[in-house]
Parts: structure tokens; C-alpha cells; sequence
């Protein structure tokens, strides 16, 4: 099994536009799928660096490139779960957790 740095670039593509291809018709991903995603808690929306793109920020655990614990900014979200519970960045699904109490 590859892990997520080892998908090139090519790869990443193919996924992100299936994945909001599928979006796109309604389809949702099930708390099942999202199992392995990494947990963003804390998360407040934010901007992308050098654009007006949203993202969001917060402590990341189970992120297969940062580890746990760590503060991080996420790519662009480009599609955001009506449940509230879910993220589509540029680069991979989010759960999220608590938001920050500040928004």
C-alpha cells in the first residue's frame, strides 16, 4: 500500500477531480471511508498563502505526512461536507472536530 507521499502528482489529479466529481452529484463520503483521514481539531477557515483561496487551520492528528499534535494550514478546501463534518481539500479528506471557539 502506497503511502500518501508516495502518490505522484498524476495521482493526486485523478483523485481530487473524482472525488469532486462525486461530490458534485450529492454524494458524500460515509464516516466508514473517512476512518483513516487526518482529524482536524480547533480548525478555524483561514485563506491560502499568496491567494484568497479558504483553508482551514488547526491541530492536525493521524495527518500521514505531519504526524500528530502539529498545527497545521490546510490546502485549499474545495468542498465542505453539509453534515459539517468533513473536508475536500486539494490534497485529501479532513474529519473535523471541534471548531475553534473563536470561529
Amino acid at each position: 500500500m502506497k503511502k500518501d507521499g508516495d502518490f505522484s502528482r498524476d495521482e493526486r489529479m485523478t483523485s481530487l477531480i473524482a472525488d469532486l466529481t462525486w461530490i458534485a452529484t450529492g454524494w458524500a463520503p460515509e464516516p466508514l471511508m473517512l476512518e483513516d483521514s487526518p482529524l482536524l481539531e480547533q480548525w478555524h477557515w483561514n485563506t491560502y498563502p499568496e491567494s484568497a483561496d479558504p483553508a482551514l487551520g488547526g491541530i492536525v492528528t493521524g495527518h500521514p505526512i505531519r504526524g500528530g499534535g502539529t498545527t497545521i494550514e490546510t490546502s485549499p478546501v474545495l468542498a465542505f461536507g453539509v453534515s459539517g463534518n468533513w473536508v475536500r481539500t486539494a490534497s485529501r479528506f479532513y474529519r473535523l472536530g471541534k471548531a475553534r471557539a473563536d470561529g
